[in-house]
């Protein structure tokens, strides 16, 4: 039995190789030859990524000065109150003590003195983990 060239060539298994790759990146923009096979796919693309990363850019640094700005509040307004929360003990004390409460006085007074060293220690522990 012969064998024909062509039936043998057409009875050989074709070998067909698919590869597949995974490229991953951080940061708002891919990399620049990334940027150019997908300016290469769909001109204006590259425009769009850049335009999507500064706007990703001054939405994340408006929040920041959102988030600043109520923490500056916050600061101020916990002074105010520590303040004012204080001087009402101040005055309480000072009317026990003219009235003849002395022991009752002093005891608010000192409260008080001791609840700002409290505070001032607090406030400080917790600055230098920042």
């Amino acid at each position: 039995m012969e064998t024909d060239g062509n039936n043998s060539d057409e009875r050989q298994m074709q070998i067909v190789s698919a590869g597949v790759q995974l490229q991953q990146w951080s940061g708002p923009l891919p990399p620049p030859e990334a940027i150019e096979r997908y300016e290469l796919a769909a001109p204006g693309t590259a425009k769009i990524l850049i335009e999507m990363a500064v706007g990703n850019h001054e939405n994340r640094m408006a929040l920041e000065r959102r988030a600043m700005g109520v923490y500056e509040f916050t600061e101020k307004l916990g002074l105010v109150l520590g303040f004012l929360l204080c001087l009402g003990g101040l005055v309480i004390a000072g009317v026990a003590v003219v009235n003849g409460y002395s022991l009752a006085g002093f005891g608010v007074f000192f409260t008080r003195l001791a609840a700002l060293v409290a505070a001032s220690v607090y406030r400080e522990k917790n600055r230098g983990g920042q």
